[in-house]
Formats: C-alpha cells, structure tokens, sequence
C-alpha cells in the first residue's frame, strides 16, 4: 500500500476547515434579499369559484314570429245583383216601465192587401229578443189590421201581457182587446191565458186580472186559473149599457169601472148618463161612487186617495173614497 506524505495531508485538512468556516459566517441583509428575490416565485391572485353560477337578470328580448299575411281571396266567376231588403214599418212602439224592453209592431209592404206583420220584443240595446208573431193582412172591422197591444208588464220583470185588439169603427163603443196572453220574457214561451173577453186589467200584485165578457164582470186568478162571474148593478129597462174602463187601485184591492147608458149603435149619446162604479175585492160589494154626464174616461188610478179621470172639461181628480171630482191643478 502506497502511503501519502504529511505535507499533502495537512495542506488537504487546512483547506476543508477553511471552507467550513467560510459558510457559517452570517450573511449581510442585501445578500439576504438578492438571495430571497432570485429564488422566490410571484404570488399568483386567485378568483373565487362561486358554488351556484348566478342567474343573469337581463331581461332576453323574445324573438317576434313572423306576419303572417293573408291569402288573397279569389275573384269571382260571376256578379251579384244586389236586392233591396224592405225595411220594416214601425206602426206601434211600446216600453216596458223599467226600460229594459221595447215591443214594436211592425210592417212590410204597409196599406197594401200583401202586408206582412210581425210583433217583437226586444232589449232596450238591441241585442236580443223574440219574434211573438208573425202574420198577414187580417181585417176584423172597417178600421183596418189586427193590433197586438201590451197591456201590462210584470213587476219581477218575467212576463209581459198582451192582447189581440182591432180599433173601433165609430159604430159603436170600444172593446179594447178579445183575448189575452202572457209572453215568458226570459224563454220566449208564450200562453194564452183567456180566449175571449175584452177590457182587460191585470192587478199591481200581478195576482188578479179583471175583465168583461158578456155584460158580466169576472175576477180571474193568474195563479189557479179559478174565476169569480159578477153581475153589475143597472136599471134593467136601460135599452144600451156599456161598461169600459177597468182600473185597479194601487193596493189591488178594488176596480174602478166606467159606467153609460143609452149608447145608441151610431156610438153616440141621446140623453145618456155616465157614472164611475167602484168594486171591493174580495167582497165584490159595488157602489156608484159618481154620476156626471161630463165624464169620459178613467185614466189610472196610481195615489190610494185619488184617481186620474177625463172630463169634458179636461183632466181631474177623482176620489175613489167619496166620488167627489176635483180640477188637476187643486
């Protein structure tokens, strides 16, 4: 084995403790900063990952759909004769006391022996209603084409009464109506109520409905159909009597009647007497209240203590009570 000299030794161990003394002396502060500087990496700024993706508040514009546009529509192989459609004659116009109907009498081809007629009834704004009848030209009398007249409407608004009537001619004295029906304003059906009879009047309580047939006096009941037959108090050696003129008084509960004597069938007065008759319901007990020869007509009865009248002197009051007549203006 080949050993190694002192000197090469010592100078070997001089060197090595030289270096180990050299590191462990403090490094000076720039040292410090150029070392941490060149071996330090850039810190790096992070964004937060949200854990819902918000839900953008922009409002999307919709996409329109596209406009459509219209066929043309195809001309016509021919030509239309255009036709005049006759616009109905109004001859008689009726509103009911709530202005919620109109019954009109109407006519085509008015004054001529082809008229044809229809009676309606309508709502006020026109859009609904019903055709009561249609008919053609009937002549009863001299005067001409058959009238269909309300005669009253119902105060709950479901019914009005109507009646077939044909004017007078001057020969005689007027009838007013011969028979009566009853239109369903909410269906359209229509009844006959009473066949034959004239000067109808339906009570306010729309319970009752008075009229004359025969010289008689008879109450009949709308509800039952039942009738009660009156014989009117006058002088039996009369030759002519006429009663007319039925009015109800406001609480239904007695008739006002238009009473005279000595009509001659020209229609005219010789020496007649008028005189207004008031019957109780229900005992039916009679009493002329009144006997005038300037009375005319009763008009309506609409105030407990008086009733509207005409006279030759105009219009007055009646109190149904005493008889006694008094001028409007009082």
């Amino acid at each position: 084995m080949k050993r190694i000299g002192l000197k090469p030794f010592v100078l070997i161990v001089v060197i090595t403790l030289f270096a180990s003394i050299t590191a462990c002396v403090p490094a000076t502060k720039s040292e410090t900063e150029a070392i941490i500087g060149s071996t330090r990496e850039k810190p790096v700024t992070q964004t937060a990952v949200p854990i819902n993706t918000p839900t953008s508040t922009l409002t999307q514009t919709p996409t329109p759909l596209p406009t459509q546009t219209s066929m043309p529509s195809p001309t016509p192989t021919f030509t239309l004769t255009p036709t005049t459609i006759p616009t109905p004659n109004v001859l008689e116009s009726y509103e009911s006391p709530n202005g919620e109907w109109l019954a009109l009498l109407e006519a085509e081809n008015a004054n001529s022996t082809s008229t044809h007629y229809t009676f309606r009834v309508v709502s006020s704004d026109g859009e609904y209603g019903w055709i009561v009848e249609e008919f053609g030209y009937e002549r009863h009398s001299l005067s001409g084409y058959d009238l269909r007249i309300p005669l009253h409407w119902s105060g709950n608004g479901e019914y009005m009464y109507y009646i077939h009537h044909v004017p007078g001619d001057g020969c005689g004295p007027e009838i007013y109506g011969y028979d009566l029906y009853r239109l369903n304003l909410y269906n359209g059906e229509t009844v006959e109520l009473i066949p034959e009879g004239h000067w109808f009047a339906i009570a306010p309580d729309d319970k009752k409905v008075a009229y004359l047939l025969k010289g008689k006096l008879v109450i009949h009941d709308l509800a039952t159909s039942e009738e009660v037959i009156i014989e009117l108090d006058y002088d039996p050696a009369i030759k002519f009597i006429n009663f007319s003129d039925l009015t109800w008084s406001p609480d239904s509960d007695a008739l006002l009647l238009l009473g005279a004597e000595d009509v001659c069938a020209t229609g005219l007065l010789l020496d007649g007497r008028f005189f207004i008759t008031r019957l109780d319901v229900p005992s039916y007990h009679q009493t002329i209240i009144v006997s005038d020869p300037s009375l005319r007509l009763i008009m309506n009865w609409t105030e407990p203590n008086r009733a509207r009248i005409y006279t030759n002197d105009g219009d007055a009051w009646l109190n149904p009570n005493t008889g006694e007549i008094m001028p409007v203006d009082e």
